[in-house]
């Protein structure tokens, strides 16, 4: 019987058995993904329509954001945003929201969407800077035996209009 050497051009079937062998626990492992990890269930866009930077409103340090939440469901969920951690002009702060309706959330029906109107506060009632931001949004979502916190990041402009 002959070894095969190192320049030889064809495997041996002693050797495409062993390596099947080994790659059949990595596919067994790949196949337990799940399904929606490749899709968010929801959808998030944000536009920042005016900050505060006077402290007459008691809203120093806070933005008014326009939120469209799409729904990539085929069930109706619920939407509660949660906490904000926005970063602009070179700082990262976290925040609290609070919006019209209520405490629990906004429904929004399968394969469908809704805008809100979020404010988002810094604690320190620091001015929200300007320009670029990108804000790291937390929302529960709940409905349809779903109960989670998705982390969405978003990117948007501040711009220089006060509320």
């Amino acid at each position: 019987m002959t070894q095969p050497t190192a320049s030889s051009a064809t495997p041996t079937r002693r050797h495409v058995v062993k390596g099947a062998m080994w790659a059949v626990p990595a596919i067994a492992v790949a196949s337990q993904v799940p399904a929606f990890a490749a899709s968010p269930l929801i959808q998030l866009t944000l536009t920042a329509k005016c900050r505060y930077t006077r402290n007459n409103s008691g809203k120093k340090g806070s933005v008014t954001l326009s939120a469209t939440y799409e729904n990539k469901t085929n069930q109706e969920i619920t939407v509660a945003p949660k906490e904000g951690t926005l970063t602009a002009g070179g700082t990262t702060r976290t925040g609290g929201f609070t919006y019209a309706g209520s405490p629990g959330g906004v429904t929004i029906p399968a394969g469908g969407s809704t805008t809100i109107e979020l404010i988002w506060s810094d604690p320190f009632k620091t001015d929200v800077p300007v320009g670029d931001a990108t804000m790291s949004v937390r929302t529960q979502v709940t409905g349809g035996g779903l109960n989670i916190i998705d982390t969405s990041s978003v990117a948007f402009n501040v711009p220089n209009i006060e509320c």
